[in-house]
């Protein structure tokens, strides 16, 4: 378990962009510094601005074409994470900045004598598809009139079909499926047992897309999403097990 707190995984995250810079981002599987910023922080619960301005504080200390926050004094615990992970290799802080975006086991850790080429973006796509996108929707779920007076309860480890299960005193729970796409646009995958469970609750089931983490992460909602307007269609995968997939566009609205 990553005993770090959520301030010192953001600073090692802006630690580890600040000294490698784009390749940095490589071993992470980011195309982009935004990405990253976006990604990182809803995964940590945080705000894309936090990542950035402690990639800027650090960026000072090495040889990247940034200059940062040049200016200004390095703060005490910013120092403390240079003089402790400052002088470590790409891959050795890599593993550790990955270590603590996965959560406690929500995303498995693979070391370097394992990796193959694209499981960085493997990684990237896993952290914006699970962690990322189930933490954006825990932090804008009261925000929303369907979830405002619902407890959330998290059920991702349970295996039922949906993520959050949502209870108010007097009402049948909601359940709640969370997906994440990098672009604004691009294909969803619902298991056969999402399916069938969305199949069951109807109206209750919730499909909680978030999208556009490449650039600025927003949410699209659909209620009872496999009788709805949402273009899903079967899809067959290895070992014959049968998902449900809908590509969305930049069009596709609420249902």
């Amino acid at each position: 378990m990553d005993e770090r707190s959520t301030r010192d995984k953001l600073i090692l995250a802006g630690l580890f962009l600040a000294k490698f810079d784009r390749e940095g981002l490589a071993v992470l599987g980011f195309a982009t510094f935004k990405e990253a910023y976006n990604t990182i922080a809803f995964g940590l619960g945080s705000s894309p601005a936090s990542v950035k301005n402690y990639r800027d504080e650090l960026d000072p200390l090495f040889p990247n074409p940034r200059r940062g926050w040049a200016h200004r004094e390095l703060r005490p615990h910013c120092r403390q994470a240079f003089d402790q992970y400052g002088h470590l290799g790409l891959h050795e802080l890599g593993r550790i900045v990955r270590s603590g975006l996965s959560g406690n086991g929500g995303l498995e850790e693979i070391g370097d004598e394992v990796e193959g080429p694209g499981w960085s973006a493997s990684f990237a796509k896993r952290l914006q598809t699970g962690l990322a996108a189930e933490t954006y929707f825990s932090s804008q779920a009261h925000s929303l009139p369907d979830f405002r007076e619902y407890e959330l309860t998290d059920t991702t480890r349970l295996g039922c079909g949906f993520d959050f299960r949502l209870t108010k005193t007097g009402a049948p729970f909601l359940a709640v499926e969370v997906k994440g796409l990098r672009q604004a646009t691009g294909t969803i995958l619902l298991t056969d047992k999402e399916y069938r469970t969305a199949d069951i609750l109807r109206g209750r089931y919730f499909l909680f897309v978030v999208r556009g983490f490449a650039e600025t992460p927003h949410h699209i909602v659909f209620r009872d999403p496999i009788h709805s307007a949402l273009p899903l269609v079967p899809h067959t995968v290895m070992r014959r097990e049968r998902t449900w997939q809908a590509t969305l566009s930049k069009a596709t609205g609420c249902a």
